[in-house]
């Protein structure tokens, strides 16, 4: 430790920032962060005194000094303070870099953290106790301006278009959702382009399915992904804007922990939790379409005329939303009819390959033929049950009596949601192969799984719509291999089975 006295609390001088006017401009920022650092040195020595703000509108400004903002220092957003575990990084940043000693204390408030204030020095063991408490008591007096500075100041965000202020925003949310090619890609191109007009920490746009209970996020719809499941949580905060709405076109949730506790807007990125919400209906005529949601860490944020804005935003929006939704389904349905049409043949060649052949070997050697004629695969296999609780294996390729395999337990395996009747399919994983198991059924009864293996499947879903209509066709001819051994494969597993 230096041998310096240090100062006590009170001792530190505060020079004034007038704010009289509204914002400073940066030379006058930069003038009064000089002042305010040679006052402080006087009693605490440092060859670095950092502040940033927090706005009241989110995000994060360096007020001084400006070359530290060549080293991209980030200083995470408080939510609503900073942890103590976020200082201490913060200080370990600077102590990586070239100062030996620093302290961080955070600009409090009762309501939530508006700025921090960092000093360093070349010197280590320069600081202790008392030149925090001094720090702290500094921060105290800064915070009334700090606070004032932070509600006229506001956080630049991603980059947007060069003509997007607030008279030509309309057009460039035209051009933004008319270029966007799909779902997350728009959500991701509106929220930089609307972070300067409406600061948010999550912006998504839902799109509505079967009433306000099935909301679609865009920001997750991929081109492959079937309309109509939804999300559980967007569902509500579906259903919650909405009744708030009630007639109008636009909601504010000044802070959605004591509106509906326990209900947050899901997939934020960060650790920030969201607590002022701003919304807007998306209208393709009289027919609801979706909503788009934002929302931010700071209490009661948005305003009526931050409402008018969203609302100017949502009626550009509404009609690609509609657009994508009628372009999923009607992918959706391309796909039903084309697995439906295309193995029809082979499907009854199948059938009458199994009804024609004595020998079980060959009677799955052909099957097999014809399954690999619609849908390619490395490898296929059949897990049929012969206890509550075993199957045993069978393949083209390995054909033993069945009494003679090794019982496996269905719980260890990964087909075991189908063979235990919770899903119809399901995608499994072995080795570096995928798989798709499908059920093997008789009078409504699961006996079994076929297993279809390849190293990849493009398209699952269709994939597996394509094995069930041959598992039909198949699942009653190994019933009957089946229920001639289910009485005697009662032997415990094998020491070296191969699990599937």
């Amino acid at each position: 430790m230096s041998s310096a006295t240090a100062p006590t609390p009170g001792d530190l001088l505060v020079p004034v920032l007038d704010l009289t006017a509204g914002a400073p401009d940066p030379a006058s920022i930069a003038t009064w962060h000089l002042a305010l650092s040679n006052l402080v040195g006087s009693e605490l020595p440092h060859q670095l005194l950092a502040l940033w703000v927090f706005p009241e509108r989110g995000g994060v400004i360096l007020l001084g000094p400006e070359a530290l903002a060549q080293d991209h220092l980030e200083v995470v957003v408080p939510d609503p303070h900073l942890g103590q575990d976020q200082l201490f990084e913060l200080e370990e940043t600077l102590r990586r870099a070239r100062y030996a000693s620093a302290v961080a204390v955070p600009i409090r408030t009762e309501a939530r953290d508006v700025g921090v204030l960092v000093i360093g020095t070349f010197e280590s063991g320069h600081y202790g106790a008392a030149s925090a408490r001094s720090l702290h008591q500094l921060a105290e007096r800064l915070a009334p301006s700090i606070t004032t500075l932070g509600g006229l100041l506001t956080a630049g965000g991603d980059p947007v278009d060069p003509g997007a202020d607030e008279d030509s925003l309309p057009g460039a949310v035209a051009r933004t959702v008319s270029d966007a090619p799909s779902g997350p890609e728009l959500v991701r191109r509106l929220s930089g382009l609307l972070h300067p007009h409406l600061p948010h920490d999550r912006l998504e746009i839902l799109a509505i399915a079967n009433g306000t209970r099935a909301a679609i996020p865009l920001s997750g719809l991929t081109g492959r992904r079937r309309w109509g499941a939804g999300s559980t949580t967007w569902g509500d905060v579906s259903q919650l804007l909405t009744e708030l709405m009630g007639d109008q076109a636009t909601v504010t949730i000044a802070n959605l922990g004591s509106e509906a506790p326990g209900l947050s807007l899901p997939g934020g990125a960060g650790t920030h939790r969201v607590a002022s919400v701003l919304g807007a209906r998306l209208m393709l005529g009289p027919e609801l379409v979706g909503l788009i949601v934002m929302g931010h860490a700071v209490q009661g944020l948005y305003r009526a005329q931050d409402e008018l804005t969203l609302e100017r935003v949502a009626a550009l929006v509404g009609a690609r939303v509609a657009a994508f939704r009628l372009e999923s389904e009607v992918q959706a349905l391309r796909g039903q009819l084309e697995v439906l049409q295309a193995p029809s043949l082979p499907v009854l060649r199948a059938a009458e390959t199994l009804a024609s052949t004595a020998h079980l070997g060959e009677a799955l050697h052909r099957f097999a033929a014809e399954v690999r004629e619609v849908l390619p695969h490395d490898r296929i296999r059949f897990l049929l049950q012969m206890t509550d609780d075993g199957c045993v294996e069978i393949s083209p390729e390995t054909i033993r009596p069945l009494a003679d395999l090794p019982l496996l337990t269905i719980r260890e395996l990964p087909a075991r949601a189908v063979l235990e009747g919770e899903r119809p399919w399901t995608l499994t994983h072995r080795h570096e192969s995928e798989g798709i198991a499908v059920a093997l059924r008789v009078a409504g009864r699961v006996i079994g799984a076929m297993v279809i293996e390849a190293g990849h499947f493009e398209g699952p879903r269709e994939a597996a719509a394509v094995a069930q209509q041959f598992a039909a066709v198949i699942g009653a001819h190994l019933e009957l291999v089946r229920r001639s051994t289910v009485g005697r494969a009662t032997q415990p597993a094998r020491t070296g089975a191969v699990v599937s």
